[in-house]
């Protein structure tokens, strides 16, 4: 994992009061991405992961060709704001991801992370927010994962990496020199 953001903040987990849990957890609209036996457990078993290291409970939508006009990160981003209020209303502790993955062109996507106001300011700054795209651009290069398991280890890891704050690669060539 040397290519994912390093955590250089110390974060704590979103409390509990601040983020009120749904049931459903994804919504996959290409229809054929969380279809073997066992991917959907994956997907819910690292979003869940996800859930307990930050206390900020993600969303994600998958989106089909039905999303061919969010191709730039704009339109994207404000199509998340808009599923966000749908979703989540005015409950601020949540995240949700859109991925779109351009058809017929299996090596490229489009993904944008959105959280709530709460869940922003106290665990998905910027920087944690690039953790969690680092790994989903890791993970969906793995072509040993089906689309259930490159969903789950990003968001499990992403949870984990954001919550344990590390040397920035600066603080570690200080020591080095000393």
């Amino acid at each position: 994992f040397f290519l994912i953001e390093r955590s250089t903040e110390n974060r704590e987990a979103l409390p509990e009061s601040k983020c009120t849990p749904v049931d459903v957890l994804y919504q996959e609209d290409w229809g054929d991405w969380i279809d073997e036996e066992g991917e959907e457990d994956a997907l819910i078993d690292g979003m869940k992961s996800f859930y307990e290291s930050t206390g900020v409970q993600p969303y994600l939508w998958i989106t089909g060709e039905d999303g061919g006009q969010y191709e730039s990160a704009q339109s994207l981003e404000d199509l998340a704001e808009a599923k966000y209020k749908e979703l989540f209303g005015i409950d601020e502790g949540h995240m949700i991801v859109i991925f779109r993955e351009y058809p017929n062109n299996s090596s490229e996507y489009i993904c944008t992370v959105t959280p709530g106001y709460d869940a922003e300011t106290q665990v998905l700054d910027e920087q944690a927010r690039e953790i969690l795209l680092d790994f989903i651009d890791y993970f969906y290069t793995d072509t040993e994962l089906n689309e259930g398991y490159f969903f789950k280890y990003s968001f499990k890891n992403a949870g984990e990496r954001m919550m344990r704050k590390q040397l920035s690669f600066r603080q570690m060539g200080i020591i080095a020199a000393v």
